[in-house]
Formats: C-alpha cells, sequence, structure tokens
C-alpha cells in the first residue's frame, strides 16, 4: 500500500485472512524519492514495483504552477519501477497529468495507467525496455485506480464533475461527497471503452475505485464513509 503518513512510502503486510477478523503483519517498506508524491502501486511476482507519481512532492510544497498544469491537463509525474538492486527509476515516455492508477498485464509486457488529469488511460508496450510504445485512449471521467475483471478486462473507477468540486471533497469528515462518477471496461488489446455504470454520487459519490468479486462489482470512495456494490455482468 501507498502510505502518506510521516513519510511518503510504499509499506507492505502480510495478510492472514483465515479467521473471521484478518490479520495484518507490517513486512517494511521501500522510501520513495523526495520529488514524488505516489498514488498507486503494483507488486509483481519478482518482488519489483510499479509506481504513479501522481505530483511533485510533498504535497504540502505543491506551488500554483503544478495546479495549473492539472487544470490544463499539463504533465505533472510518471510512472516508476523499483527494485532492490537497482532501485528507482523513470519509465521512458510515462509522463502524464496526475498519473494515478497503474495495472500490468498477466504476462508483463504492458502498462496501463490512468491519467487522471487527462481523462483518458495510457498503455505502454514493452515498458520495461528503453523505448515504449505508448497508445492512449480517452476515457468519460478522471479515472482514478484501476483493476482486472476476472476474464482479462480492465475496470477503471472515475469522478465525473470539475477539479474544483473533487478539491471541495477532501474536507468532508463524514458521509460522502455526492460527486457523480462512473465505471468503464476496456478492453487491453483494442482499448475499447464500454460504460458499465453511471451514477449520480447521491447515497455513495466520488468514486476512486471498482473491483469485481464473483458477481458483483464493489466500488471505493476517496471521500466516503461506506463502500457500495452493484449488480456485475461479464
Amino acid at each position: 500500500v501507498v502510505n502518506h503518513g510521516a513519510q511518503e512510502r510504499v509499506d507492505f503486510f502480510d495478510v492472514k485472512a483465515g479467521s473471521d477478523v484478518p490479520e495484518l503483519a507490517w513486512a517494511g517498506c521501500v522510501v520513495v524519492p523526495a520529488d514524488m508524491w505516489p498514488n498507486d502501486v503494483v507488486l509483481r511476482e519478482d518482488g519489483s514495483l510499479v509506481v504513479s507519481k501522481m505530483l511533485p512532492g510533498p504535497l504540502d510544497s505543491t506551488g500554483i504552477s503544478v495546479g495549473l498544469r492539472l487544470l490544463t491537463g499539463g504533465d505533472t509525474g510518471a510512472v516508476y519501477t523499483w527494485n532492490s538492486e537497482k532501485g528507482w527509476r523513470e519509465i521512458p515516455n510515462s509522463q502524464g497529468s496526475a498519473p494515478n492508477g497503474v495495472a500490468v498485464s498477466a504476462e508483463g509486457g504492458d502498462l496501463f495507467f490512468a491519467e487522471w488529469g487527462g481523462d483518458g488511460l495510457v498503455r505502454l508496450q514493452g515498458f520495461e525496455g528503453e523505448a515504449p510504445v505508448r497508445e492512449s485512449v480517452e476515457l468519460p471521467h478522471h479515472p482514478d485506480n484501476l483493476s482486472w475483471t476476472p476474464d482479462g478486462q480492465l475496470l477503471a473507477a472515475g469522478q465525473v464533475g470539475s477539479w474544483p468540486q473533487m478539491m471541495a471533497c477532501q474536507s468532508l469528515e463524514e458521509g460522502t461527497c455526492a460527486l457523480a462518477f462512473s465505471v468503464v471496461r476496456v478492453d487491453p488489446e483494442s482499448l475499447e471503452v464500454e460504460e458499465i455504470l453511471v451514477h449520480p454520487g447521491t447515497a455513495m459519490g466520488s468514486v476512486s475505485a471498482a473491483l469485481v468479486v464473483g458477481d458483483r462489482l464493489y466500488l471505493g470512495s476517496f471521500a466516503s464513509d461506506r463502500m457500495a456494490s452493484a449488480p456485475y455482468t461479464p
């Protein structure tokens, strides 16, 4: 998980889910570079990480120039890899406007990331090389987190609204920020986009994550004290 506490870092936990109440055991961490405000992380089978740098860090030092770039869809970050031997490396051709959710294909050759400030999804083919091939597709929202469906499709959940509306949600202390949202399903090969859920965000708004479990779609939010679910059809 990405930790925005006393320091910006990625924490590792061992999860024991066999009992009635799941147990977490902290297993270490990796501190991110000083100029990086991380957003999402993928842990790969070889122990390496893929981490999105949404904004320059630390967050409280982000100036008006970064805010203006965010408002206009300008680049504010990139996507990085880390391993225990070589440390951190910026992935070539991964710069974007507020890179958010990240996902890696099952074969390991394609990287996907949500460009929150640019309302799009980016695919980098051969991202571990020096010249990844970049393609992108427009989405109907500000895409936040990404997840894989059991049949290998990519889900992107995101907010529908203006940047000031979304920033106002940050001050919420209870309830839910009634910000409209949608969830799209993307074919990782063709990049064809299908909108599968559109909602005004009344009882549960500002949705930032969607995950398929069985025949249900579970939804998380960056500004709510609740979760939600909806029927899911493959």
